[in-house]
């Protein structure tokens, strides 16, 4: 029968991905080079399409996992993928998850297909943002509009456009980052340093690691649909839409909380730089100078860039590899933020 027949191909996918494995070792990559040569997706492709919902939750995930491991670093099978989403929309009900990691891995390298991207697709990321505030949604959506660091106008307007037209509210600006502390302070090893998409730890970190990927994925989203100027959407990420908005005081807070992760002060910093320094207003920066200049004045002290005041608190050290991460990013801010300044204010640029 064809469900005894699916089930034999479960194993044999099984040792497929194991042939790909992530940690990508020399072998692992000519395996995987020799099955993308071999179209190997096509297979798995049509495996997918005739799968009987029955097993769309147990041989899906398997067929998704595959897919999304054959696209990496192979454009044209990124492209031959896109003829066919329609197979993946199919799924996005049951095994949503999954589906968005592919869309992700078909997107992420393809700047000319995330032209392509229906508008049908990014109201329905948005929904599921609604729904289910998960990194691979928040993911997907960031990799449409930014595909290899370059930025779709069209797709940062159309997905800042369904998630205000859906009233989705993110964690971020749920109390997000009280309850990321809170998580993260009965969980110390929980901090995924580099990158908010590092895999979910397993264990009694698992919940603040994903709180973690969450919480950053928010924060990044906002950022990505901000960049390039888009002037309209900085208005609604500094207080036009209360859903989406981040003051310079929820930024100034977190960014001086000892226990929020670096990853965290990473995001927010660029955060910073998209929302309040590289503006339209010519008079942005003169109004909240002061207080921006303060921002990197004492962060520069927490990172020990600066002297640290020996009579106020205690000061947590940061581990080498934290402090570098942080470093860059800083700088980089730092660079943005005084090169906006006037160049007759000698003053705050020396300091």
């Amino acid at each position: 029968t064809q469900a005894s027949h699916i089930k034999e191909v479960e194993p044999l996918l099984n040792q497929l991905l194991t042939m790909m494995d992530d940690k990508v070792r020399a072998r692992e990559k000519v395996q995987r080079r020799l099955l993308q040569r071999k179209g190997m997706h096509w297979i798995v492709l049509r495996l997918l399409a005739c799968l009987p919902a029955d097993f769309t939750e147990t041989t899906g995930p398997l067929c998704y996992r595959a897919l999304a491991r054959l696209c990496d670093g192979a454009p044209n099978i990124q492209a031959e993928l896109a003829q066919h989403v329609h197979v993946f929309y199919a799924h996005f009900d049951s095994i949503p998850h999954e589906v968005a990691f592919v869309l992700s891995a078909i997107y992420k390298d393809n700047v000319n297909l995330c032209y392509t991207v229906e508008e049908y697709m990014m109201k329905k990321i948005a929904a599921l943002i609604k729904d289910d505030l998960a990194a691979p949604y928040l993911m997907l959506a960031k990799i449409i509009i930014t595909p290899k660091d370059q930025i779709v106008r069209r797709n940062q307007n159309l997905i800042i456009k369904h998630l205000d037209s859906l009233d989705v509210q993110l964690l971020l600006f749920q109390g997000g980052a009280k309850a990321l502390r809170k998580t993260l302070l009965s969980d110390s090893s929980a901090e995924t340093p580099a990158s908010s998409l590092a895999p979910v730890s397993r264990g009694k970190s698992a919940k603040a690691t994903k709180m973690l990927q969450v919480h950053i994925g928010s924060i990044e989203l906002l950022t990505a649909c901000m960049a390039e100027y888009n002037h309209d959407n900085k208005k609604r990420c500094r207080g036009g839409n209360p859903n989406l908005t981040l003051t310079l005081a929820d930024v100034e807070a977190d960014l001086y909380d000892r226990e929020l992760p670096v990853s965290v002060k990473r995001a927010l910093l660029d955060f910073l730089v998209q929302a309040y320094i590289l503006v339209d207003m010519s008079n942005i920066n003169l109004l909240m100078q002061p207080e921006i200049t303060n921002v990197f004045d004492q962060l520069a002290r927490w990172i020990e860039l600066l002297p640290v005041d020996t009579r106020g608190s205690k000061v947590t050290r940061l581990t080498k590899s934290e402090r570098s991460l942080l470093t860059d990013t800083y700088m980089a801010a730092a660079k943005a933020f005084f090169s906006t300044l006037p160049a007759s204010d000698l003053r705050q640029r020396e300091s």
